[in-house]
């Protein structure tokens, strides 16, 4: 059983100048600065007992009989931007800038184990985390519109800094250092008033979620911890994209390939102790080749459909988790996978309609875990009254669930779960 109480404060001040400039331009600067405070003590009362009720808990104060658990969490960001803005005719428009941000993360951490009068704090899970990220960035952009055929040139350098450091020791203190030039392309064409074809190309950098890296506690049983990573690599994207519409039919065909790609909640084994922890991993790289597809299809005047398809291929590689004292398994893995959603509306006399939603995705893969192919159906009936409506909805009619596994044998991990939506 957990007892907690949560306590929540958050401010967000936001500035903005924007001055209109002689023969089109503008200038337009935003600074904006959010501060974040989470206090989150939990009390736990655990039981750990083996099929002949011995106690069996573990010499951890993660699970003792009693456990105090106390979180808290700063954050404080600043940030600002400055954008000039160009029109110099018709067809051509400049848009320049520079952006930056100053984000301070603090999270500390103590968990605290009580049994037969002794109070032990567990300093494998307990700490201070300070984290500081200053993130600078210039882009410039060129649209063009010339009718029927918009296009679109720009550029992005972007320099980001993460400092991490413990304040209870130096061990697992870093400074990591990026910078990426990052262009973007985007053609499009309108062929005839229903037929358009695009183009687009981005390249990208995203940062691990506070979530992530947060090096948040959490008990899962004797065996498993979830744990954030604040080790996490931002992850490196390059993206290109052909679209094409006709009428209401519409295709989408996308490379994707992501350098450091995060993956949640992977186990990893400690050298020092039997527990697993769960937590984000970054991939050595990530590859995906996908296919998109819309078509409505109206039946009758009473019947319409409503279908996506998306199917490609995927491959990844995990990488070894540079961490001391943790251990993972480096692989390569291939495999195609697909989703089919499809809505059927039924419009009935009497002022009575009828939704059918369905939902299939093949096996599909995140990390070392694998999910079996599953299906979903939602059924809703609504009935429109004078002064209102009526409303009867069934959701998963065929209790259909989700079936995870991971088993690595070289590591002794042997996962089967099953999660019901």
């Amino acid at each position: 059983n957990k007892y907690d109480k949560d306590k929540l404060q958050n401010s967000n001040s936001d500035i903005n100048i924007v001055r209109v400039l002689g023969k089109g331009g503008k200038l337009s600067i935003d600074v904006n600065y959010i501060y974040y405070k989470d206090r989150d003590p939990a009390t736990y009362m655990n039981s750990f007992l083996d099929k002949d009720g011995l106690d069996i808990s573990a010499h951890s104060a993660a699970f003792y009989p009693r456990q105090e658990v106390m979180n808290e969490t700063h954050i404080h960001i600043l940030a600002y931007k400055a954008v000039y803005e160009q029109q110099w005719n018709k067809t051509i428009r400049l848009t320049a800038g520079f952006q930056a941000s100053d984000s301070k993360i603090t999270n500390a951490e103590s968990v605290n184990g009580f049994k037969a009068g002794i109070v032990i704090t567990d300093s494998s899970v307990s700490g201070a985390l300070t984290m500081k990220q200053p993130r600078r960035a210039g882009f410039a952009s060129l649209n063009f519109d010339m009718g029927k055929t918009q296009i679109s040139v720009g550029s992005r350098y972007e320099y980001i800094a993460v400092h991490t450091g413990y304040a209870t020791h130096t061990e697992g203190n870093s400074d990591s250092h990026y910078n990426n030039i990052m262009p973007s392309v985007y053609i499009g064409r309108k062929i005839s008033g229903t037929t358009q074809v695009n183009l687009f190309y981005n390249r990208g950098i995203r940062m691990p979620s506070y979530q992530d890296i947060a090096p948040t506690v959490g008990f899962n049983d004797i065996y498993g911890i979830t744990i954030g990573n604040p080790y996490l690599k931002p992850v490196l994207s390059d993206y290109v994209r052909a679209w094409l519409q006709y009428k209401q039919v519409w295709f989408s065909l996308a490379f994707g390939r992501d350098k450091n790609a995060i993956v949640a909640s992977q186990q990893t084994e400690s050298l020092t102790d039997s527990i697993f922890y769960l937590m984000a991993h970054n991939l050595k790289y990530q590859e995906n080749v996908t296919l998109q597809m819309g078509f409505p299809v109206q039946v009758t005047s009473w019947w319409k459909m409503e279908n996506t398809f998306t199917g490609g291929w995927n491959q990844y590689e995990t990488r070894l988790m540079p961490r001391e004292n943790f251990i993972t398994t480096g692989f390569k893995n291939s495999y195609f996978s697909g989703n089919l959603y499809s809505s059927q509306t039924f419009l009935l006399p009497k002022k009575i309609s009828v939704l059918l939603f369905a939902e299939y995705y093949s096996d599909k893969w995140w990390g070392a875990y694998r999910a079996k192919a599953a299906g979903y159906l939602k059924f809703t009936a609504k009935k429109e009254l004078k002064n209102g409506s009526v409303q009867l909805a069934f959701s998963n009619l065929f209790k259909t669930r989700d079936h995870l596994y991971l088993d690595l044998p070289n590591l002794a991990y042997h996962i089967n779960s099953s999660i019901y939506s």
